[in-house]
Protein backbone atom coordinates (compact mmCIF):
# COMPACT_ATOMS: atom_id res chain seq x y z
CA UNK A 1 0.00 0.00 0.00
CA UNK A 2 1.08 3.55 -0.93
CA UNK A 3 2.55 5.82 1.56
CA UNK A 4 -0.50 7.73 3.12
CA UNK A 5 0.58 11.55 3.45
CA UNK A 6 -1.25 13.80 5.87
CA UNK A 7 -1.49 17.37 5.05
CA UNK A 8 -2.59 21.00 6.82
CA UNK A 9 -3.15 23.55 4.51
CA UNK A 10 -2.77 26.67 7.05
CA UNK A 11 -2.07 30.38 6.99
CA UNK A 12 1.51 30.49 6.78
CA UNK A 13 2.71 27.14 4.99
CA UNK A 14 1.42 23.72 4.64
CA UNK A 15 1.81 21.48 7.55
CA UNK A 16 3.02 17.84 7.01
CA UNK A 17 2.68 15.07 9.38
CA UNK A 18 5.76 12.82 10.34
CA UNK A 19 5.38 9.71 9.25
CA UNK A 20 6.02 7.77 12.75
CA UNK A 21 5.49 11.67 15.10
CA UNK A 22 2.73 11.48 17.62
CA UNK A 23 1.38 14.43 16.59
CA UNK A 24 4.41 16.37 15.17
CA UNK A 25 5.34 18.09 11.94
CA UNK A 26 7.16 20.20 9.85
CA UNK A 27 5.47 23.39 8.56
CA UNK A 28 7.05 24.69 4.90
CA UNK A 29 6.45 27.92 3.37
CA UNK A 30 6.86 27.90 0.04
CA UNK A 31 9.64 30.22 -0.75
CA UNK A 32 10.29 32.96 -4.24
CA UNK A 33 6.62 34.03 -3.98
CA UNK A 34 5.11 37.20 -3.64
CA UNK A 35 2.75 37.17 -0.62
CA UNK A 36 -0.36 39.62 -1.42
CA UNK A 37 -2.16 40.73 1.39
CA UNK A 38 -5.22 38.77 2.49
CA UNK A 39 -5.09 36.56 -0.02
CA UNK A 40 -3.86 32.41 0.45
CA UNK A 41 -0.01 31.64 -0.10
CA UNK A 42 -1.01 28.88 -2.38
CA UNK A 43 -3.14 31.34 -4.51
CA UNK A 44 -0.10 33.99 -4.21
CA UNK A 45 2.24 31.03 -6.30
CA UNK A 46 -0.53 31.17 -9.20
CA UNK A 47 -0.70 34.66 -9.91
CA UNK A 48 2.99 34.75 -9.75
CA UNK A 49 4.09 31.73 -11.83
CA UNK A 50 1.17 31.33 -13.85
CA UNK A 51 0.39 28.26 -15.18
CA UNK A 52 4.15 26.59 -14.08
CA UNK A 53 3.41 26.49 -10.08
CA UNK A 54 6.47 24.00 -10.00
CA UNK A 55 9.12 26.61 -7.92
CA UNK A 56 6.01 27.47 -5.29
CA UNK A 57 5.59 24.00 -4.78
CA UNK A 58 9.57 22.22 -4.80
CA UNK A 59 9.92 23.61 -1.30
CA UNK A 60 7.05 21.55 -0.04
CA UNK A 61 8.41 18.37 -2.03
CA UNK A 62 11.51 18.27 -0.92
CA UNK A 63 10.28 18.58 3.02
CA UNK A 64 7.77 16.00 1.99
CA UNK A 65 10.42 13.69 -0.27
CA UNK A 66 12.78 13.83 3.28
CA UNK A 67 10.02 13.10 5.62
CA UNK A 68 8.32 9.96 3.56
CA UNK A 69 10.99 8.77 1.77
CA UNK A 70 9.76 9.62 -1.50
CA UNK A 71 6.11 10.67 -2.57
CA UNK A 72 5.97 10.09 -5.79
CA UNK A 73 2.71 7.90 -6.51
CA UNK A 74 1.43 8.56 -3.13
CA UNK A 75 -2.28 9.24 -1.16
CA UNK A 76 -2.48 12.47 0.84
CA UNK A 77 -5.57 13.52 2.84
CA UNK A 78 -5.35 17.26 2.91
CA UNK A 79 -7.46 19.91 5.20
CA UNK A 80 -8.13 22.70 3.98
CA UNK A 81 -9.49 26.23 5.13
CA UNK A 82 -12.91 26.15 6.18
CA UNK A 83 -13.40 29.26 3.33
CA UNK A 84 -11.90 27.58 0.52
CA UNK A 85 -14.18 27.42 -2.39
CA UNK A 86 -14.16 25.19 -5.15
CA UNK A 87 -11.65 27.65 -7.18
CA UNK A 88 -9.40 27.47 -3.64
CA UNK A 89 -9.77 23.41 -4.11
CA UNK A 90 -8.50 23.21 -7.44
CA UNK A 91 -5.55 25.22 -7.02
CA UNK A 92 -4.30 23.34 -3.66
CA UNK A 93 -4.95 19.59 -5.19
CA UNK A 94 -3.31 20.67 -8.23
CA UNK A 95 -0.21 22.05 -6.46
CA UNK A 96 -0.06 18.57 -4.70
CA UNK A 97 -0.68 16.68 -8.07
CA UNK A 98 2.44 18.75 -9.31
CA UNK A 99 4.29 18.04 -6.33
CA UNK A 100 3.91 14.29 -7.15
CA UNK A 101 1.15 13.07 -5.19
CA UNK A 102 -1.18 10.74 -6.84
CA UNK A 103 -4.39 11.60 -5.11
CA UNK A 104 -4.84 14.61 -3.08
CA UNK A 105 -8.18 14.27 -1.13
CA UNK A 106 -9.52 17.83 0.25
CA UNK A 107 -11.35 17.88 3.61
CA UNK A 108 -12.49 20.85 5.35
CA UNK A 109 -10.23 21.06 8.86
CA UNK A 110 -13.60 21.55 10.45
CA UNK A 111 -14.56 17.89 9.62
CA UNK A 112 -11.67 16.73 12.01
CA UNK A 113 -14.47 17.23 14.37
CA UNK A 114 -16.05 14.31 13.56
CA UNK A 115 -13.28 11.88 14.88
CA UNK A 116 -13.64 13.67 18.18
CA UNK A 117 -17.48 11.51 18.03
CA UNK A 118 -18.86 15.02 17.94
CA UNK A 119 -21.92 14.99 15.27
CA UNK A 120 -22.82 17.90 16.76
CA UNK A 121 -20.68 20.99 17.50
CA UNK A 122 -19.98 24.52 16.75
CA UNK A 123 -16.04 25.29 15.01
CA UNK A 124 -14.44 28.48 15.18
CA UNK A 125 -11.69 28.64 12.67
CA UNK A 126 -9.52 31.19 10.84
CA UNK A 127 -7.81 31.49 7.29
CA UNK A 128 -5.97 33.75 5.62
CA UNK A 129 -9.49 35.92 4.67
CA UNK A 130 -11.88 35.52 7.69
CA UNK A 131 -13.16 34.20 10.80
CA UNK A 132 -15.55 31.72 10.21
CA UNK A 133 -17.96 30.20 12.77
CA UNK A 134 -19.61 26.90 11.29
CA UNK A 135 -22.31 24.93 13.46
CA UNK A 136 -22.01 20.76 12.17
CA UNK A 137 -25.05 19.36 12.70
CA UNK A 138 -25.54 15.78 12.20
CA UNK A 139 -21.98 15.70 10.63
CA UNK A 140 -22.86 18.09 7.70
CA UNK A 141 -22.88 22.16 7.95
CA UNK A 142 -26.07 23.23 8.68
CA UNK A 143 -25.05 27.30 9.44
CA UNK A 144 -21.87 29.23 8.71
CA UNK A 145 -20.98 32.67 9.45
CA UNK A 146 -17.75 34.94 8.25
CA UNK A 147 -16.21 37.90 9.82
CA UNK A 148 -13.68 40.12 8.76
CA UNK A 149 -11.05 38.43 11.09
CA UNK A 150 -9.65 42.18 11.34
CA UNK A 151 -12.45 43.70 13.44
CA UNK A 152 -14.77 41.21 15.12
CA UNK A 153 -15.68 41.83 18.50
CA UNK A 154 -16.03 39.16 20.95
CA UNK A 155 -19.56 40.56 22.04
CA UNK A 156 -20.75 40.45 18.39
CA UNK A 157 -18.95 36.37 17.97
CA UNK A 158 -20.72 35.55 21.63
CA UNK A 159 -23.97 36.97 20.78
CA UNK A 160 -24.03 34.75 17.11
CA UNK A 161 -22.76 31.29 18.78
CA UNK A 162 -25.22 32.12 21.56
CA UNK A 163 -28.34 32.31 18.84
CA UNK A 164 -27.14 29.17 17.16
CA UNK A 165 -27.08 27.28 20.46
CA UNK A 166 -30.53 28.50 20.92
CA UNK A 167 -31.53 26.74 17.61
CA UNK A 168 -30.45 23.23 19.47
CA UNK A 169 -31.74 20.83 21.07
CA UNK A 170 -28.22 20.02 23.02
CA UNK A 171 -25.30 21.95 24.57
CA UNK A 172 -22.84 22.22 21.63
CA UNK A 173 -19.43 21.62 22.28
CA UNK A 174 -16.78 24.81 20.80
CA UNK A 175 -14.35 23.61 18.92
CA UNK A 176 -11.14 26.30 18.38
CA UNK A 177 -9.03 25.09 15.08
CA UNK A 178 -6.35 27.04 15.49
CA UNK A 179 -2.90 25.94 14.17
CA UNK A 180 -0.95 29.45 13.83
CA UNK A 181 -1.74 30.47 17.39
CA UNK A 182 -4.15 33.72 15.40
CA UNK A 183 -7.49 32.78 17.69
CA UNK A 184 -5.13 33.45 21.60
CA UNK A 185 -8.12 35.90 22.19
CA UNK A 186 -10.94 33.37 22.54
CA UNK A 187 -9.21 30.49 23.96
CA UNK A 188 -11.45 30.54 26.88
CA UNK A 189 -14.09 29.74 24.80
CA UNK A 190 -13.54 26.59 23.96
CA UNK A 191 -11.69 23.47 23.11
CA UNK A 192 -8.45 24.15 21.20
CA UNK A 193 -7.77 22.25 18.16
CA UNK A 194 -4.31 22.91 17.44
CA UNK A 195 -1.72 22.23 14.93
CA UNK A 196 -0.28 18.62 16.81
CA UNK A 197 -3.83 17.44 17.78
CA UNK A 198 -5.07 18.29 14.08
CA UNK A 199 -2.34 16.09 12.86
CA UNK A 200 -3.34 13.16 15.08
CA UNK A 201 -7.43 13.50 14.16
CA UNK A 202 -6.12 14.01 10.59
CA UNK A 203 -4.23 10.49 10.61
CA UNK A 204 -7.69 8.89 12.09
CA UNK A 205 -9.85 10.63 9.93
CA UNK A 206 -7.24 9.83 6.72
CA UNK A 207 -7.43 5.86 7.53
CA UNK A 208 -11.45 5.62 7.13
CA UNK A 209 -11.29 7.76 3.64
CA UNK A 210 -8.48 5.03 1.97
CA UNK A 211 -9.49 2.31 3.66
CA UNK A 212 -13.04 3.00 2.67
CA UNK A 213 -14.41 2.74 6.32
CA UNK A 214 -16.23 4.29 8.54
CA UNK A 215 -15.07 6.46 11.25
CA UNK A 216 -17.02 4.14 13.59
CA UNK A 217 -15.07 0.98 12.09
CA UNK A 218 -11.74 2.88 12.92
CA UNK A 219 -12.73 3.26 16.60
CA UNK A 220 -13.64 0.07 17.37
CA UNK A 221 -10.33 -1.27 15.84
CA UNK A 222 -8.23 1.41 17.04
CA UNK A 223 -10.47 1.38 20.72
CA UNK A 224 -10.33 5.28 20.53
CA UNK A 225 -13.07 7.00 22.46
CA UNK A 226 -14.16 10.68 23.42
CA UNK A 227 -11.79 10.54 26.14
CA UNK A 228 -8.93 10.28 24.48
CA UNK A 229 -9.33 13.59 23.25
CA UNK A 230 -11.60 15.18 25.80
CA UNK A 231 -10.37 18.63 27.55
CA UNK A 232 -11.47 19.24 31.03
CA UNK A 233 -10.90 22.64 30.58
CA UNK A 234 -13.56 23.44 27.69
CA UNK A 235 -16.28 25.47 28.45
CA UNK A 236 -19.62 25.61 26.58
CA UNK A 237 -21.12 29.24 26.37
CA UNK A 238 -23.75 30.06 28.55
CA UNK A 239 -27.36 31.14 27.30
CA UNK A 240 -26.85 33.95 29.18
CA UNK A 241 -23.82 36.13 28.93
CA UNK A 242 -22.81 39.35 30.52
CA UNK A 243 -20.77 40.96 28.13
CA UNK A 244 -17.64 44.00 29.34
CA UNK A 245 -15.98 45.64 27.15
CA UNK A 246 -16.36 45.13 23.22
CA UNK A 247 -12.81 43.76 22.88
CA UNK A 248 -11.55 42.98 19.41
CA UNK A 249 -9.86 39.62 19.07
CA UNK A 250 -6.01 39.48 19.25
Amino acid sequence: MKTIINIIVDNDGYIIAKPDGNGEYVKVMPQGIQRIPCIPFYQSAWFATGKDVRPAVSDFAQAANLLHGGIKGCSALVACPADAIVADRIMIKENFEVAGIKKPRLISKTELGQVLKYTEYIAISVSERLLIVEWYKDSVVAEVKYYNKASISKKKLYADISNIRQKSDSKIKILIFDACNELAGIYDMGMVIDASRMIELLKTMSQAVFNKKTLEEIFEEEEISEADYSDEESQVIPNEIVFGEQDEIK
